[in-house]
Protein backbone atom coordinates (compact mmCIF):
# COMPACT_ATOMS: atom_id res chain seq x y z
CA UNK A 1 0.00 0.00 0.00
CA UNK A 2 1.16 3.51 -0.76
CA UNK A 3 -0.14 6.57 1.09
CA UNK A 4 0.45 10.19 0.23
CA UNK A 5 -0.54 12.52 3.06
CA UNK A 6 0.38 15.57 0.98
CA UNK A 7 -1.76 14.58 -2.02
CA UNK A 8 -4.38 12.72 0.04
CA UNK A 9 -4.47 9.44 -1.86
CA UNK A 10 -4.08 5.75 -1.06
CA UNK A 11 -3.01 3.15 -3.60
CA UNK A 12 -4.01 -0.38 -2.55
CA UNK A 13 -1.35 -2.70 -3.93
CA UNK A 14 -2.98 -6.04 -4.81
CA UNK A 15 -0.32 -8.59 -5.70
CA UNK A 16 0.06 -9.62 -9.38
CA UNK A 17 -2.01 -6.66 -10.61
CA UNK A 18 0.70 -4.37 -11.93
CA UNK A 19 1.16 -2.75 -8.55
CA UNK A 20 4.97 -2.64 -8.64
CA UNK A 21 4.85 -0.44 -11.75
CA UNK A 22 2.41 1.95 -10.09
CA UNK A 23 4.37 2.04 -6.82
CA UNK A 24 7.50 2.90 -8.76
CA UNK A 25 5.68 5.62 -10.69
CA UNK A 26 4.21 7.25 -7.56
CA UNK A 27 7.15 6.62 -5.23
CA UNK A 28 8.10 10.30 -4.87
CA UNK A 29 4.62 11.04 -3.50
CA UNK A 30 5.00 8.37 -0.79
CA UNK A 31 5.76 10.55 2.24
CA UNK A 32 5.83 7.82 4.90
CA UNK A 33 8.68 5.65 3.57
CA UNK A 34 10.49 5.38 6.92
CA UNK A 35 7.46 3.95 8.71
CA UNK A 36 6.77 1.70 5.74
CA UNK A 37 10.29 0.21 5.86
CA UNK A 38 10.08 -0.23 9.65
CA UNK A 39 6.78 -2.06 9.22
CA UNK A 40 8.30 -4.49 6.75
CA UNK A 41 11.26 -5.13 9.08
CA UNK A 42 8.89 -5.99 11.94
CA UNK A 43 6.90 -8.25 9.62
CA UNK A 44 10.00 -10.17 8.52
CA UNK A 45 11.77 -10.41 11.90
CA UNK A 46 8.87 -11.65 14.06
CA UNK A 47 8.22 -14.97 12.33
CA UNK A 48 8.16 -18.35 14.05
CA UNK A 49 8.20 -21.78 12.41
CA UNK A 50 6.49 -24.57 14.38
CA UNK A 51 5.84 -28.04 12.92
CA UNK A 52 6.68 -26.76 9.42
CA UNK A 53 4.13 -23.95 9.73
CA UNK A 54 5.07 -20.28 9.59
CA UNK A 55 3.40 -18.00 12.15
CA UNK A 56 3.64 -14.33 11.13
CA UNK A 57 3.58 -12.77 14.60
CA UNK A 58 4.86 -9.42 13.40
CA UNK A 59 1.97 -9.09 10.97
CA UNK A 60 -0.60 -9.76 13.70
CA UNK A 61 1.00 -7.09 15.88
CA UNK A 62 1.02 -4.55 13.05
CA UNK A 63 -2.56 -5.28 12.04
CA UNK A 64 -3.69 -4.69 15.61
CA UNK A 65 -1.83 -1.36 15.88
CA UNK A 66 -3.13 -0.14 12.51
CA UNK A 67 -6.68 0.01 13.80
CA UNK A 68 -5.77 2.76 16.27
CA UNK A 69 -3.15 4.85 14.50
CA UNK A 70 -3.89 7.89 12.40
CA UNK A 71 -3.54 7.05 8.76
CA UNK A 72 -0.49 9.25 8.20
CA UNK A 73 1.35 7.45 11.03
CA UNK A 74 0.22 3.99 10.04
CA UNK A 75 2.48 0.99 9.59
CA UNK A 76 1.99 -0.19 6.04
CA UNK A 77 2.96 -3.33 4.17
CA UNK A 78 3.18 -3.83 0.41
CA UNK A 79 -0.07 -5.78 0.31
CA UNK A 80 -2.36 -4.39 2.96
CA UNK A 81 -6.13 -4.73 3.32
CA UNK A 82 -7.90 -1.40 3.26
CA UNK A 83 -10.41 -2.32 5.96
CA UNK A 84 -7.61 -2.53 8.55
CA UNK A 85 -6.97 1.21 8.36
CA UNK A 86 -8.61 3.77 10.61
CA UNK A 87 -11.98 4.27 8.92
CA UNK A 88 -12.59 7.85 10.02
CA UNK A 89 -9.18 8.95 8.75
CA UNK A 90 -9.60 6.94 5.56
CA UNK A 91 -12.55 9.09 4.47
CA UNK A 92 -10.19 12.01 3.85
CA UNK A 93 -8.24 10.10 1.18
CA UNK A 94 -8.89 9.18 -2.45
CA UNK A 95 -8.48 5.41 -2.63
CA UNK A 96 -7.82 3.34 -5.75
CA UNK A 97 -6.45 0.00 -6.91
CA UNK A 98 -6.01 -2.20 -9.99
CA UNK A 99 -8.50 -5.00 -10.67
CA UNK A 100 -7.59 -7.93 -12.90
CA UNK A 101 -9.38 -10.90 -14.43
CA UNK A 102 -9.19 -13.43 -11.54
CA UNK A 103 -8.15 -16.26 -13.85
CA UNK A 104 -5.27 -14.25 -15.33
CA UNK A 105 -4.23 -13.16 -11.84
CA UNK A 106 -4.15 -16.78 -10.67
CA UNK A 107 -1.87 -17.83 -13.53
CA UNK A 108 0.43 -14.88 -12.80
CA UNK A 109 0.49 -15.84 -9.11
CA UNK A 110 1.30 -19.45 -9.99
CA UNK A 111 4.22 -18.64 -12.27
CA UNK A 112 5.58 -16.05 -9.85
CA UNK A 113 5.69 -18.63 -7.05
CA UNK A 114 7.10 -21.29 -9.39
CA UNK A 115 10.02 -19.05 -10.35
CA UNK A 116 10.83 -17.76 -6.84
CA UNK A 117 12.18 -20.39 -4.45
CA UNK A 118 11.83 -18.08 -1.44
CA UNK A 119 8.09 -17.54 -2.05
CA UNK A 120 5.55 -19.11 0.31
CA UNK A 121 3.89 -21.04 -2.51
CA UNK A 122 6.98 -22.44 -4.23
CA UNK A 123 6.77 -25.94 -2.71
CA UNK A 124 3.17 -26.19 -3.93
CA UNK A 125 3.79 -24.65 -7.35
CA UNK A 126 6.56 -27.11 -8.18
CA UNK A 127 4.04 -29.95 -7.63
CA UNK A 128 1.93 -28.61 -10.48
CA UNK A 129 -0.77 -26.05 -11.13
CA UNK A 130 -3.62 -28.16 -9.68
CA UNK A 131 -1.77 -28.72 -6.39
CA UNK A 132 -0.99 -25.02 -6.24
CA UNK A 133 -4.67 -24.11 -6.57
CA UNK A 134 -6.04 -26.68 -4.14
CA UNK A 135 -3.32 -26.94 -1.51
CA UNK A 136 -2.05 -23.38 -1.50
CA UNK A 137 -4.60 -20.87 -2.83
CA UNK A 138 -7.78 -22.54 -1.54
CA UNK A 139 -6.55 -24.48 1.51
CA UNK A 140 -4.41 -21.63 2.85
CA UNK A 141 -7.08 -19.06 1.94
CA UNK A 142 -4.94 -16.74 -0.15
CA UNK A 143 -6.51 -13.27 -0.31
CA UNK A 144 -8.81 -12.48 -3.19
CA UNK A 145 -8.82 -9.01 -4.73
CA UNK A 146 -12.09 -8.35 -2.90
CA UNK A 147 -10.38 -9.11 0.43
CA UNK A 148 -8.10 -6.12 -0.11
CA UNK A 149 -10.74 -3.52 -0.95
CA UNK A 150 -14.04 -4.54 0.68
CA UNK A 151 -15.52 -4.73 4.16
CA UNK A 152 -18.62 -6.89 4.60
CA UNK A 153 -19.24 -6.73 0.86
CA UNK A 154 -18.90 -2.94 0.62
CA UNK A 155 -16.28 -1.63 -1.81
CA UNK A 156 -14.02 0.86 0.02
CA UNK A 157 -12.07 2.32 -2.92
CA UNK A 158 -13.20 5.39 -4.85
CA UNK A 159 -11.88 4.26 -8.23
CA UNK A 160 -10.84 1.07 -10.01
CA UNK A 161 -8.17 0.74 -12.68
CA UNK A 162 -8.80 -2.21 -14.96
CA UNK A 163 -5.67 -4.22 -15.72
CA UNK A 164 -6.92 -4.67 -19.29
CA UNK A 165 -6.62 -0.92 -19.88
CA UNK A 166 -3.94 -0.16 -17.32
CA UNK A 167 -2.21 2.68 -19.16
CA UNK A 168 -5.39 4.56 -20.04
CA UNK A 169 -7.00 4.22 -16.61
CA UNK A 170 -3.77 5.10 -14.81
CA UNK A 171 -3.52 8.40 -16.68
CA UNK A 172 -7.13 9.14 -15.77
CA UNK A 173 -6.48 8.48 -12.06
CA UNK A 174 -3.20 10.43 -11.89
CA UNK A 175 -5.02 13.38 -13.41
CA UNK A 176 -7.30 13.26 -10.35
CA UNK A 177 -4.72 12.75 -7.63
CA UNK A 178 -1.75 14.86 -8.78
CA UNK A 179 -3.40 17.02 -11.46
CA UNK A 180 -1.37 15.59 -14.35
CA UNK A 181 -1.40 12.49 -16.52
CA UNK A 182 1.53 10.10 -16.03
CA UNK A 183 2.57 7.41 -18.49
CA UNK A 184 3.27 4.07 -16.81
CA UNK A 185 6.58 2.22 -17.18
CA UNK A 186 5.86 -1.50 -16.91
CA UNK A 187 8.03 -3.51 -14.51
CA UNK A 188 8.18 -7.25 -13.71
CA UNK A 189 6.55 -8.09 -17.04
CA UNK A 190 7.44 -11.61 -18.15
CA UNK A 191 6.55 -13.68 -21.19
CA UNK A 192 5.69 -17.29 -20.35
CA UNK A 193 6.12 -20.06 -22.90
CA UNK A 194 4.30 -23.42 -22.74
CA UNK A 195 1.83 -22.06 -20.21
CA UNK A 196 0.02 -24.67 -18.12
CA UNK A 197 -3.79 -24.54 -17.93
CA UNK A 198 -6.24 -25.63 -15.25
CA UNK A 199 -8.54 -28.50 -16.09
CA UNK A 200 -12.29 -27.89 -16.17
CA UNK A 201 -12.88 -29.12 -12.61
CA UNK A 202 -10.17 -26.93 -11.12
CA UNK A 203 -11.27 -23.95 -13.19
CA UNK A 204 -14.75 -24.21 -11.66
CA UNK A 205 -13.17 -24.36 -8.18
CA UNK A 206 -11.19 -21.22 -8.95
CA UNK A 207 -14.32 -19.41 -10.13
CA UNK A 208 -16.16 -20.33 -6.92
CA UNK A 209 -13.24 -19.30 -4.71
CA UNK A 210 -12.84 -15.93 -6.44
CA UNK A 211 -16.55 -15.34 -7.08
CA UNK A 212 -16.48 -11.92 -5.37
CA UNK A 213 -13.61 -10.86 -7.62
CA UNK A 214 -15.61 -11.75 -10.71
CA UNK A 215 -18.45 -9.55 -9.49
CA UNK A 216 -16.10 -6.58 -9.13
CA UNK A 217 -14.20 -7.25 -12.35
CA UNK A 218 -17.26 -7.34 -14.59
Amino acid sequence: MLISKRNKFIFVHIDKNGGTSIRNSLNKYHDRKGIFLLSNKIDKIFRVKIFNRNFLLGRYILNFLKKFLKIENNFLSYHHRLKLLNKNQMKKYFKFCVIRNPIDRFYSLYYHNLSHKHSSGFIFAKKGISKFLNEFVIKKKIYSQADYITDNGKILVDDLILFDRLDKDYKRVTKKIIKKKISLIHLNKKKINNKQKLNHKDLQKLKRYFREDFKIYK
